[in-house]
Protein backbone atom coordinates (compact mmCIF):
# COMPACT_ATOMS: atom_id res chain seq x y z
CA UNK A 1 0.00 0.00 0.00
CA UNK A 2 1.30 3.45 -0.90
CA UNK A 3 2.10 5.88 1.93
CA UNK A 4 -0.55 8.32 0.63
CA UNK A 5 -3.23 5.60 0.78
CA UNK A 6 -2.15 4.62 4.29
CA UNK A 7 -2.39 8.23 5.45
CA UNK A 8 -5.79 8.63 3.82
CA UNK A 9 -7.04 5.39 5.39
CA UNK A 10 -5.73 6.40 8.83
CA UNK A 11 -7.28 9.84 8.49
CA UNK A 12 -10.66 8.33 7.62
CA UNK A 13 -10.43 5.87 10.52
CA UNK A 14 -9.36 8.57 12.97
CA UNK A 15 -12.21 10.81 11.82
CA UNK A 16 -14.70 7.96 12.19
CA UNK A 17 -13.48 7.11 15.68
CA UNK A 18 -13.47 10.76 16.72
CA UNK A 19 -16.95 11.25 15.31
CA UNK A 20 -18.27 8.33 17.34
CA UNK A 21 -16.65 9.60 20.55
CA UNK A 22 -17.04 13.38 20.39
CA UNK A 23 -20.62 14.08 19.34
CA UNK A 24 -22.91 14.75 22.22
CA UNK A 25 -26.16 16.50 21.65
CA UNK A 26 -26.14 18.52 24.83
CA UNK A 27 -26.01 21.73 22.77
CA UNK A 28 -29.18 20.75 20.90
CA UNK A 29 -31.00 19.82 24.10
CA UNK A 30 -29.85 23.01 25.82
CA UNK A 31 -31.00 25.09 22.86
CA UNK A 32 -34.36 23.31 22.99
CA UNK A 33 -34.68 24.06 26.72
CA UNK A 34 -33.89 27.71 26.04
CA UNK A 35 -36.60 27.84 23.35
CA UNK A 36 -39.07 26.08 25.64
CA UNK A 37 -38.35 28.59 28.39
CA UNK A 38 -38.86 31.56 26.05
CA UNK A 39 -42.13 30.16 24.74
CA UNK A 40 -43.33 29.16 28.20
CA UNK A 41 -42.62 32.69 29.42
CA UNK A 42 -44.77 34.00 26.54
CA UNK A 43 -47.65 31.73 27.60
CA UNK A 44 -47.17 32.84 31.21
CA UNK A 45 -47.29 36.49 30.17
CA UNK A 46 -50.41 35.85 28.06
CA UNK A 47 -52.17 34.18 30.99
CA UNK A 48 -51.10 36.92 33.36
CA UNK A 49 -52.57 39.58 31.05
CA UNK A 50 -55.78 37.59 30.50
CA UNK A 51 -58.69 39.60 31.94
CA UNK A 52 -61.31 36.88 31.51
CA UNK A 53 -64.90 37.29 30.53
CA UNK A 54 -66.74 37.74 27.24
CA UNK A 55 -64.50 40.53 25.95
CA UNK A 56 -61.32 38.44 26.26
CA UNK A 57 -61.71 36.12 23.26
CA UNK A 58 -58.64 37.58 21.52
CA UNK A 59 -56.50 37.12 24.63
CA UNK A 60 -57.76 33.54 24.97
CA UNK A 61 -56.86 32.95 21.34
CA UNK A 62 -53.33 34.30 21.96
CA UNK A 63 -52.93 31.90 24.90
CA UNK A 64 -54.08 29.01 22.71
CA UNK A 65 -51.82 29.99 19.83
CA UNK A 66 -48.74 30.43 22.02
CA UNK A 67 -49.52 27.17 23.85
CA UNK A 68 -49.74 25.35 20.52
CA UNK A 69 -46.37 26.78 19.49
CA UNK A 70 -44.90 25.60 22.80
CA UNK A 71 -46.43 22.16 22.30
CA UNK A 72 -44.87 21.81 18.84
CA UNK A 73 -41.52 22.81 20.31
CA UNK A 74 -41.90 20.19 23.04
CA UNK A 75 -42.66 17.55 20.41
CA UNK A 76 -39.57 18.48 18.39
CA UNK A 77 -37.47 18.70 21.54
CA UNK A 78 -38.57 15.19 22.53
CA UNK A 79 -37.45 13.96 19.10
CA UNK A 80 -34.13 15.81 19.45
CA UNK A 81 -33.53 14.26 22.87
CA UNK A 82 -34.43 10.79 21.60
CA UNK A 83 -31.92 11.17 18.75
CA UNK A 84 -29.18 12.37 21.09
CA UNK A 85 -26.23 10.29 22.12
CA UNK A 86 -25.87 9.50 25.82
CA UNK A 87 -24.52 12.55 27.62
CA UNK A 88 -21.22 12.80 29.44
CA UNK A 89 -21.11 13.54 33.17
CA UNK A 90 -20.62 17.27 32.68
CA UNK A 91 -23.19 17.50 29.87
CA UNK A 92 -25.68 15.55 31.98
CA UNK A 93 -25.21 17.96 34.86
CA UNK A 94 -25.60 20.99 32.60
CA UNK A 95 -28.72 19.63 30.90
CA UNK A 96 -30.26 18.54 34.22
CA UNK A 97 -29.66 21.98 35.72
CA UNK A 98 -31.16 23.65 32.67
CA UNK A 99 -34.25 21.45 32.69
CA UNK A 100 -34.83 21.84 36.43
CA UNK A 101 -34.55 25.59 35.85
CA UNK A 102 -37.90 25.36 34.05
CA UNK A 103 -39.76 24.07 37.12
CA UNK A 104 -40.57 27.40 38.74
CA UNK A 105 -41.91 28.87 35.51
CA UNK A 106 -43.97 25.74 34.79
CA UNK A 107 -45.49 25.80 38.27
CA UNK A 108 -46.13 29.53 38.13
CA UNK A 109 -47.80 29.31 34.71
CA UNK A 110 -50.02 26.39 35.67
CA UNK A 111 -50.96 27.94 39.03
CA UNK A 112 -51.75 31.24 37.33
CA UNK A 113 -53.87 29.46 34.74
CA UNK A 114 -55.84 27.71 37.48
CA UNK A 115 -56.39 31.01 39.28
CA UNK A 116 -57.79 32.50 36.05
CA UNK A 117 -60.14 29.55 35.40
CA UNK A 118 -63.32 31.50 36.26
CA UNK A 119 -62.45 34.00 33.52
CA UNK A 120 -62.34 31.21 30.93
CA UNK A 121 -65.97 30.28 31.67
CA UNK A 122 -67.16 33.15 29.43
CA UNK A 123 -64.04 33.84 27.37
CA UNK A 124 -65.34 32.65 24.00
CA UNK A 125 -67.89 35.36 23.27
CA UNK A 126 -69.75 34.52 26.45
CA UNK A 127 -69.15 30.76 26.15
CA UNK A 128 -66.72 28.57 28.04
CA UNK A 129 -63.18 27.93 26.87
CA UNK A 130 -62.64 25.29 29.56
CA UNK A 131 -62.64 22.35 27.13
CA UNK A 132 -60.12 24.08 24.87
CA UNK A 133 -57.83 24.83 27.81
CA UNK A 134 -58.31 21.29 29.13
CA UNK A 135 -57.37 19.66 25.82
CA UNK A 136 -54.38 21.96 25.38
CA UNK A 137 -53.15 21.10 28.87
CA UNK A 138 -53.52 17.39 28.17
CA UNK A 139 -51.37 17.75 25.03
CA UNK A 140 -48.78 19.82 26.86
CA UNK A 141 -48.67 17.26 29.68
CA UNK A 142 -48.11 14.35 27.28
CA UNK A 143 -45.43 16.17 25.30
CA UNK A 144 -43.69 17.50 28.41
CA UNK A 145 -43.53 13.95 29.76
CA UNK A 146 -42.15 12.67 26.43
CA UNK A 147 -39.45 15.34 26.42
CA UNK A 148 -38.53 14.66 30.06
CA UNK A 149 -38.48 10.92 29.49
CA UNK A 150 -36.26 11.20 26.43
CA UNK A 151 -33.85 13.56 28.16
CA UNK A 152 -33.73 11.29 31.21
CA UNK A 153 -32.56 8.31 29.14
CA UNK A 154 -29.57 10.35 27.93
CA UNK A 155 -28.38 11.40 31.39
CA UNK A 156 -25.81 9.55 33.45
CA UNK A 157 -27.25 6.76 35.64
CA UNK A 158 -26.88 8.85 38.80
CA UNK A 159 -29.01 11.67 37.37
CA UNK A 160 -31.46 9.24 35.78
CA UNK A 161 -32.37 8.12 39.29
CA UNK A 162 -33.27 11.68 40.34
CA UNK A 163 -35.20 12.70 37.22
CA UNK A 164 -38.48 10.94 38.13
CA UNK A 165 -38.78 13.08 41.26
CA UNK A 166 -38.78 16.22 39.15
CA UNK A 167 -40.96 14.77 36.40
CA UNK A 168 -43.58 13.54 38.83
CA UNK A 169 -43.80 16.93 40.53
CA UNK A 170 -44.30 18.66 37.17
CA UNK A 171 -46.88 16.03 36.22
CA UNK A 172 -48.73 16.65 39.51
CA UNK A 173 -49.06 20.35 38.63
CA UNK A 174 -50.37 19.46 35.17
CA UNK A 175 -52.92 17.04 36.65
CA UNK A 176 -54.14 19.71 39.05
CA UNK A 177 -54.52 22.25 36.22
CA UNK A 178 -56.26 19.72 33.98
CA UNK A 179 -58.71 18.90 36.77
CA UNK A 180 -59.50 22.60 37.19
CA UNK A 181 -60.60 22.76 33.56
CA UNK A 182 -62.47 19.43 33.48
CA UNK A 183 -66.14 19.89 32.84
Amino acid sequence: MKPANIITTLTVLATSVAASIIPRDAATILNDVKTIKTQLQKVHDDVQAFPGGPSSALQALAIKSDSDTLDKTLQQSAKDAAASSPLSDSDSATVATSVTGLQTLIYSTLDLLVSKEPGFKTAVFGGSADSIVHDTLVSLRVDTAAFAGNVTTKLTPQLQKLAPLISSDIDFHFVRAIQAFST
